[in-house]
């Protein structure tokens, strides 16, 4: 199994300060790179980033990837106070499986963000040597489409009366592609589990 976190609105300043953030399991990764990089040249995409897209691409991309074999965890975190404590408290909570083979994290994430995840990975006696920080993540189809998951959860929740973030969340929990999602409401609240979806 291989494993994908990224997230979204941990830079944001202003507005609503929900953080999400996407856990992605793979099975079969070279499968699943195959299958992306079609969808990349459907789309006549050299990659894909939530941000730098309108509606109409995203909706053309997440309808597209829905055949992909993937699923995710998603973590919430509404106003965080403090984020050293919000990673811990998600890491504990997604990392659950033993037979990682990898965890790949954008390589741009600040060193303490590594540190932490090297933390949780020796307190759940996982290697360290696992976990890998990506350089170039233009060609991880993985992170990739971990950060447009974490974004479209996020806009979803900050834009509740956005039809369009709803429908394609709806589509992603009717193909079974959401397993579960933990709602952190603060560091002092333990993790509620909400909409567990079993495969």
């Amino acid at each position: 199994m291989y494993i994908f976190i990224d997230e979204s609105g941990t830079g944001s300043k202003v507005g609503h300060a929900t953080v999400a953030i996407v856990y992605l399991e793979v099975s079969n990764r070279s499968r699943f790179d195959s299958g992306y990089k079609k969808i990349l040249r459907d789309l006549k995409l050299d990659s894909f980033h939530w941000a730098e897209h309108g509606w109409k691409v995203r909706q053309k991309f997440i309808n597209k990837i829905l055949d992909l074999d993937f699923i995710y965890k998603v973590a919430l975190f509404e106003n965080p106070v403090n984020i050293n404590d919000m990673y811990d408290s998600v890491f504990q909570q997604l990392i659950t499986e033993r037979n990682i083979k990898n965890i790949y994290i954008d390589g741009k994430k600040q060193k303490w963000y590594e540190r932490k995840l090297k933390m949780i990975l020796r307190d759940k006696d996982i290697k360290i040597s696992k976990l890998k920080s990506i350089r170039k993540e233009n060609t991880y189809g993985g992170i990739q489409l971990a950060d447009s998951i974490a974004g479209l959860t996020r806009y979803n929740i900050d834009n509740s009366n956005s039809p369009d973030a709803s429908i394609l969340i709806k589509r992603l929990k009717r193909r079974n592609k959401l397993f579960i999602e933990y709602k952190f409401q603060s560091i002092k609240n333990p993790a509620l589990k909400r909409g567990q979806l079993s495969k």
